[in-house]
């Protein structure tokens, strides 16, 4: 009973040190957007932060661009982070296929996709070689939305095959 104790009790401490962590990058990013000149800047610390916090291999935002009926037309690299920088610059564009239509309509429902092998799939995504290439094994990617719209994706990548930690994907 004792052991038992103790081991909630540092799993207590576990869970209060990712909380403090987790405040710490969003007060972080919170003095950022008062310093920031563009949203791009902003974007960019935090995505470096998110990497350093959740410890994930890359870390990228995806924005989505929109014809004149309101259909995605293009997903444009916002900010990348992480060790796999070398990939493609932010304001690199993709087109809509880049993503299965599945991918879109989850995307579009809120719903996040995870690829827990990315080695699995490459055939099906030729953008995917480039991440596989530079060590990237797996893969969860977050919508972005505002009152029901699409407006991007927050993409964490791994070095290990496997999903991935429930509380990186709680940040979404």
């Amino acid at each position: 009973e004792r052991r038992l104790t103790e081991q909630k009790l540092a799993q207590a401490h576990r869970e209060q040190a990712q909380m403090n962590a987790r405040l710490s990058v969003l007060h972080d990013i919170d003095r950022q957007v008062l310093a920031s000149g563009s949203v791009e800047e902003l974007l960019q610390f935090a995505i470096r932060r998110m990497c350093e916090t959740l410890g994930c291999l890359r870390a990228s935002i995806l924005l989505v661009d929109r014809d004149e009926a309101g259909d995605v037309q293009q997903f444009r690299l916002a900010a990348v982070g992480g060790a796999a920088l070398g990939l493609q610059p932010p304001g690199s564009t993709f087109q809509k296929d880049v993503f299965s239509a599945s991918e879109i309509e989850a995307y579009e429902h809120g719903q996040p996709v995870e690829h827990t092998d990315l080695g699995a799939i490459l055939e099906q995504h030729p953008e995917y070689v480039r991440l596989h290439a530079s060590g990237v094994r797996s893969m969860t990617q977050l919508p972005l939305t505002s009152r029901g719209k699409l407006l991007g994706t927050l993409n964490l990548s791994y070095a290990s095959v496997g999903p991935p930690p429930r509380e990186d994907v709680e940040i979404g």
